[in-house]
């Protein structure tokens, strides 16, 4: 199994906040840890923060989910999800 996501619960929330730490991916800074957060909307999600001109990369579909990152203002990576 991969060990490389840590799911946690917040408050009562059933929104999981999930952590991953990138061990693989080459277009990624190797073993970096980044947020991921989830939401239903995520459409909606990217359309505001592309009007409020975050720098964002386009929503991308593996099949199971929908995703998009995101950056601060530092340039640290934080990534929006959906799934069913």
């Amino acid at each position: 199994s991969d060990n490389s996501y840590r799911i946690l619960k917040i408050g009562d929330s059933n929104v999981p906040l999930t952590i991953e730490e990138n061990r693989t991916s080459k277009a990624l800074q190797a073993n970096q840890v980044y947020p991921i957060f989830y939401t239903q909307h995520i459409k909606q999600v990217f359309d505001h923060l592309t009007d409020k001109n975050v720098n964002v990369t386009a929503i991308q579909d593996d099949g199971v989910n929908q995703f998009f990152n995101l950056y601060d203002p530092d340039g640290n990576l934080l990534q929006m999800c959906y799934w069913e």
